[in-house]
């Protein structure tokens, strides 16, 4: 019984020893090899955009289109405003009508790259957040999905809570192309 122990928690501080090298070592790719400069003007020109948007969108069927520059800039700004510790984010409207997000972590010290691939899920009275595919560092998305996801409904940070009553979202390279009706 004593041997199956020591085996058994051999086997699982080799299974983390593993994942945290896989996580903390290498550099996902990304859709596009792009970056853009957050800023606070471009973050406050959206929330400006997205109240015009939203008051227009009450009365009839309306639509706003949305730049990596100015989602990156929200985002990085949002990130501030909730402490959460993401370094260095970029948001990626790519090509093949997928949306990425690119950021450093920090884990006990030992920093991360992360890409976390995904859309809006609409179906339903509110936005949910569709993460389709996770990569840190070289760790698997097999590996790392199953985390964010235990962690992401724990939290419920899952849903957004949005007063329009969005239908559409489009992803083309660089652009989002948001739909929103009464």
């Amino acid at each position: 019984m004593f041997r199956f122990l020591l085996m058994t928690l051999g086997l699982i501080f080799i299974a983390v020893l593993v994942g945290g090298t896989l996580a903390f070592t290498g550099e996902p790719a990304t859709c596009v090899n792009r970056r853009v400069t957050p800023s606070t003007d471009t973050s406050a020109a959206l929330q400006a955009a997205w109240a015009d948007f939203g008051r227009r969108a009450a009365a009839n069927r309306d639509s706003l289109e949305v730049t990596e520059e100015q989602a990156t800039s929200r985002a990085v700004q949002y990130l501030d405003e909730h402490d959460v510790p993401v370094e260095g984010l970029q948001i990626y409207f790519c090509p093949d009508g997928h949306a990425e997000a690119l950021g450093e972590i920090d884990v006990a010290g030992l920093k991360s790259k992360v890409v976390v691939e995904g859309t809006l899920d609409l179906s339903g009275s509110d936005p949910t957040i569709q993460i389709d595919e996770i990569r840190a560092g070289n760790l698997p998305n097999s590996v790392a999905k199953p985390a964010v996801d235990f962690l992401m409904d724990r939290g419920d940070f899952r849903t957004l809570r949005l007063r329009e009553n969005l239908i559409v979202l489009v992803f083309t390279d660089g652009v989002a192309t948001v739909t929103a009706e009464p």
